[in-house]
């Protein structure tokens, strides 16, 4: 059985398990402790990165789109992607958006607004020291979630460029709230998937990852700041396309 070796704070890791559970892989998920990084990801990476997966085969993959990549091979249908080439360039583009644009809202919502620097401040410590008192997994928390908090300004996330940031975010929102109140998924309507085995329509992973982490239902003030907007784009944020 495939293994997942991550956490329920990481945004990539989400995007996997997403992908995982989609396609009916059977899987077990281990957290990332400091163990773990010592004793299998460092040293079968080389990096000290999350999500890693271990295949039954004992081969262990790094990155969420090398391992989905892997993953798609071996198990074709139903496609997480469509066979059109030019709908597969975009679902691919869209995938980049995703992972390189959408981490930078994310990582804003996560760590400039208090209430959400506290739950993953938590999240970080629960992973880390997971029988450990809650005071005591907030301490390695609040190490753990360093390096992570400390990257805002390398991502330009600044007091400076906040509200342009959230500006763009909620238009980015609001523009797929219109086009899911025509269509079903991103790339249209579900009738170029028939020729599939399965009844599901192709999914790539265009908002996963990052996109979760935004409007995590987990992380309350997102949530409430983002009331204005229609449910459509949360309800399909990483799924069909």
């Amino acid at each position: 059985m495939y293994q997942l070796i991550g956490a329920p704070v990481s945004l990539y890791t989400g995007k996997v398990r997403s992908y995982l559970q989609f396609k009916g892989i059977p899987f077990t998920e281990q957290l990332a402790t400091p163990q773990v990084y010592r004793d299998l990801i460092i040293p079968r990476t080389g990096v000290r990165y999350i999500p890693v997966l271990v295949t039954p085969q004992d081969q262990v993959l790094q990155d969420s789109t090398e391992i989905i990549d892997h993953l798609e091979q071996q198990f074709p249908e139903p496609a997480i992607y469509p066979t059109s080439p030019c709908q597969k360039l975009i679902a691919l583009l869209l995938e980049t958006y995703g992972d390189e644009w959408l981490v930078i809202p994310a990582m804003l919502y996560r760590w400039m607004i208090d209430e959400n620097r506290e739950f993953a401040i938590a999240e970080f410590g629960r992973v880390r020291l997971p029988e450990a008192s809650a005071g005591e997994q907030y301490q390695a928390g609040l190490e753990a979630s360093g390096p992570f908090a400390g990257a805002l300004p390398r991502l330009g996330v600044t007091p400076h460029s906040r509200a342009a940031l959230e500006q763009s975010y909620l238009a980015l929102l609001a523009e797929l709230d219109r086009h899911f109140a025509e269509h079903d998924f991103l790339l249209g309507g579900s009738h170029q998937h028939r020729r599939l085995r399965s009844d599901r329509p192709p999914v790539c992973p265009p908002l996963s990852g990052p996109g979760l982490g935004p409007a995590d239902a987990r992380e309350g003030a997102p949530g409430r700041s983002l009331g204005g907007t229609d449910d459509r784009s949360a309800r399909r944020r990483g799924f069909p396309a």
